[in-house]
């Protein structure tokens, strides 16, 4: 069954506006890569940001490959 990204991106907007960190997080990489929405890095450091505050490991991790790729 193929995934509907814009579908998995409604979803995890509405979790990472209710404050789970991994919805945060998978929101961010969906702004970062373009995936479902339209690529965003500043979308996207924004939430990595709030997901990696929570303690969110790999957000932190994403945070700094982002910079990385500026």
């Amino acid at each position: 069954m193929p995934v509907d990204l814009e579908e998995a991106v409604r979803w995890y907007r509405r979790g990472a506006r209710a404050g789970d960190p991994w919805s945060q997080y998978c929101l961010g990489l969906c702004n970062r890569d373009g995936e479902g929405v339209r690529r965003n890095r500043s979308r996207a450091r924004d939430w990595l940001e709030k997901a990696a505050a929570q303690g969110l490991t790999e957000a932190a991790l994403a945070l700094a490959n982002l910079d990385d790729e500026a």
